[in-house]
């Protein structure tokens, strides 16, 4: 049975910051930027440069795996991205068509949905394609899953009206980004662990 200090143990809280801060740090400047260019820029930059930011302070970036990484990044943010918007409003549409007799409340809820699925198809399809490059492909179903769940949260603050006065681009924009980094760092901290614990 093995043992690990409490450095170790927070670890995967630890990277869960370090990916949190990247992400919205990049995107927030990203999406300034943005404000004279297109806000689809934020995903374009925010995204493989806060990855390439959150794998840098992790001490998993070097020369050789740097254009895979932004290539990855920006595949795996869009395609998630993509392919989560278009599940999400398949399966409102899906639902509301088969219940459309549902209360207001529902009706709420109804709303959430698609944006929970938008998340975690997202965040598991962007986890995923990091996850094969450092770890091989044995982890890509631990990040896949650690991903899809953890942007859950996020997934809630989508369908919450945030109004933040000094952020003057899509701030939905700006949550999908950080969440690709909050989810993934974890996955980072999280596997990196459980390799450490069977090696002892």
């Amino acid at each position: 049975m093995f043992k690990l200090d409490n450095s170790k143990k927070l670890y995967p809280l630890w990277a869960m910051l370090i990916g949190l801060i990247s992400f919205l740090i990049s995107g927030i400047i990203i999406g300034l930027i943005s404000l004279i260019t297109s806000e689809g820029l934020i995903l374009i930059l925010g995204v493989p440069i806060g990855s390439l930011l959150m794998l840098f302070v992790l001490h998993k970036l070097d020369k050789s795996n740097l254009l895979a990484v932004v290539i990855r990044s920006e595949l795996g943010g869009f395609i998630g991205f993509f392919m989560g918007f278009m599940i999400g409003e398949l399966l409102g549409g899906v639902v509301a068509f088969f219940f459309p007799s549902l209360s207001d409340m529902t009706q709420i809820k109804l709303q959430i949905m698609p944006n929970i699925v938008v998340l975690i198809v997202a965040n598991a399809i962007f986890g995923a394609s990091l996850a094969d490059l450092f770890y091989g492909r044995k982890s890509i179903c631990f990040f896949a899953l650690v991903c899809g769940i953890v942007s859950i949260p996020f997934g809630l603050l989508l369908s919450i009206p945030i109004d933040i006065a000094w952020i003057s681009f899509d701030q939905n924009l700006l949550f999908i980004v950080t969440s690709f980094g909050t989810t993934t760092g974890l996955s980072i901290g999280l596997y990196s662990l459980l390799k450490l614990g069977n090696k002892s």
